[in-house]
């Protein structure tokens, strides 16, 4: 089992990041994350939260401590897709085989470009940054993964929209918006 490291890590690594990355961000099948775990972070971890679509662990290192977020690659049929166009770019690739890689930067791009307008994240800023850092580094969405982007995108924004088209009473529910006059 491999897993793909995403967020900022990467670029931190590759010492084009100008800040430091708060957490490590990965995405492969949690069902086999506990192992890598204990072979990646000899020291520990706690598991801090734990579902089908994400596991969060606070993993011990020489220098304290660290969270880590492992987004579940199987658990839908996009995420699926994703994580088997990334096993296959990183076929013939020369990096060296390990438990968890550095995705692409294409890849990056495309995970950051997928929550970018995600409401009320703290990280928008953060996660604009990174995006024109990407793009400066040549980094583009391929063009196989359009699909795949749209459908990402539809189960990252869970949040419904308002409705503008109807009258004050009908968009202002009088049991949460009071009238001060």
């Amino acid at each position: 089992t491999m897993f793909f490291e995403i967020g900022s890590k990467p670029l931190a690594d590759m010492g084009v990041l100008p800040r430091k990355p708060s957490d490590i961000d990965w995405f492969g099948p949690t069902r086999n994350a506990k192992n890598i775990l204990s072979r990646v972070f000899p020291r520990g971890y706690e598991v801090f939260s734990e579902n089908n679509h994400k596991l969060i662990v606070k993993a011990f290192t020489s220098k304290g401590h660290v969270m880590v977020e492992i987004e579940n690659s199987e658990e839908n049929e996009n995420n699926r897709h994703i994580y088997r166009h990334m096993l296959m770019e990183h076929a013939n690739s020369v990096t060296p085989v390990g438990l968890v890689r550095p995705a692409s930067l294409d890849m990056l791009l495309f995970f950051k470009e997928s929550h970018k307008y995600k409401k009320n994240s703290v990280h928008f800023l953060k996660t604009l940054q990174d995006i024109i850092l990407l793009k400066s580094l040549g980094a583009k969405i391929p063009s196989t993964m359009s699909d795949l982007l749209v459908e990402r995108e539809r189960l990252t924004y869970t949040n419904k929209l308002p409705v503008l088209d109807v009258g004050k009473k009908e968009f202002f529910n009088p049991q949460t918006v009071t009238y001060k006059y």
